[in-house]
């Protein structure tokens, strides 16, 4: 904000000043060039100056005018650091929001990967207690130790496992 104020200002001192012409101080008296004319607080002195006093405000004039080039130039140089400053500034902003974005799918396909993980484990642990409780079913079955009411019961308890084995499946 504050380089904004000093360019404004210094372009409305060239732009007065290239109006108006040429002030160049010279023995303690201002002069003004227009166009090869000398002017004294208004009044033209080109033919009272001698040739070494002329020459002395003009090259008064053109060193000016160097300085006020190099101003400009300096002006345009410091605005082109700033400008590549901000375009950084902008790279560096995007270059973290897409880390940052990376990093937030990266954490999404881990929890993705862990749930599914869970979901298998889920469904291997489900299938271990279906096949152990049919096991056992068949293992009392066969020894005869089952009454009707037990048979009801391992039924049950089957056929809850086996839900329990297919709702595992289908969340795979």
């Amino acid at each position: 904000m504050k380089t904004i104020k000093v360019i404004i200002t210094t372009l409305l001192i060239v732009f007065s000043l290239s109006l108006s012409g040429q002030t160049i101080k010279y023995n303690d008296a201002s002069y003004e060039v227009k166009k090869g004319t000398f002017f004294k607080e208004g009044v033209d002195v080109t033919q009272t100056l001698t040739e070494e006093d002329k020459l002395k405000i003009l090259e008064a004039v053109d060193k000016k005018k160097e300085e006020m080039q190099a101003a400009k130039i300096k002006e345009k140089q410091e605005k082109a650091v700033e400008k590549q400053q901000k375009q950084e500034e902008k790279a560096q902003k995007q270059a973290e929001k897409k880390r940052q974005q990376a990093e937030k799918e990266k954490k999404k396909a881990e929890k993705a990967l862990a749930k599914r993980e869970k979901l298998k484990s889920n469904y291997e642990n489900a299938e271990k207690k279906h096949k152990q409780a049919i096991a056992k079913y068949e293992k009392l079955s066969e020894k005869g130790k089952l009454s009707p009411v037990d048979k009801d019961k391992w039924a049950n308890k089957i056929d809850k496992l086996k839900l329990k084995l297919e709702k595992a499946k289908s969340k795979l």
